[in-house]
This record gives structure tokens, C-alpha cells and sequence, in this order.
């Protein structure tokens, strides 16, 4: 799972294979499940909490992607974020902010 704080709660994104499910908790150790839209960016979640919403990350022919404004409702982007021309599986995505405001990506690649 990747947990997040958004806003004053804080989202757990888990996989269920091809897509991601949610729980929420207030104080980060009792979750409770909560149902989500537009979650199909495949599993092993990545999230980041953005100031206006958060985006998660998933495996999928590459890094696919998606935008809630609520954390809840995601909308798929049209375009995978990361994809090599290697064959093989690129997965597990996970995002972080640097201090200069830049974005990194680490992953796991295993070629065909």
C-alpha cells in the first residue's frame, strides 16, 4: 500500500491487481474502506499528494496515471507518465517531490 496525508485524513491506496482500492483513516492507523472511481491505472499504487488533489501512479503498459481533486473521483490521464522501449515489466511506481521542486520516479524494470 502507499499512504498519504490529503487534506486531514489520511488515503491508503492498496492494489487489487489491475486496479487500486482505498481506505481512509483520521489519525493514520484505523482505515476504513471507501469506494473510488477511475482507479484503473493498474496495481502496486503510487501516490502523491498534490495542493489541489492527488494523483496516483500504477502500472499499466508503463506508468499510467490519474488526477482527483477529492482523493476519491480520479479522472485517467490519456497518456502513460514513464514507458521505456524495453521489453519487459515496468511497475511499483513510486513518486516523490525533491526540494527543488522537481519530480522522481523509482520503479521496478524486469526485462521479457
Amino acid at each position: 500500500p502507499e499512504i498519504i496525508k490529503f487534506g486531514d485524513k489520511w488515503h491508503m491506496y492498496y492494489s487489487l491487481v489491475t486496479k487500486n482500492g482505498l481506505a481512509v483513516s483520521s489519525d493514520g492507523l484505523s482505515f476504513k474502506e471507501r469506494p473510488m472511481t477511475g482507479n484503473d491505472v493498474g496495481g502496486i499504487p503510487g501516490a502523491l499528494a498534490l495542493p489541489d488533489g492527488v494523483r496516483i501512479y500504477g502500472c499499466q503498459v508503463g506508468i499510467s496515471s490519474a488526477l482527483s481533486k477529492d482523493g476519491i473521483t480520479f479522472q485517467k490521464d490519456t497518456h502513460n507518465v514513464f514507458s521505456t522501449p524495453q521489453q519487459g515489466l515496468i511497475c511499483d511506481p513510486s513518486i516523490i517531490r525533491m526540494s527543488d521542486g522537481k519530480f522522481a520516479i523509482v520503479y521496478k524494470a524486469r526485462p521479457q
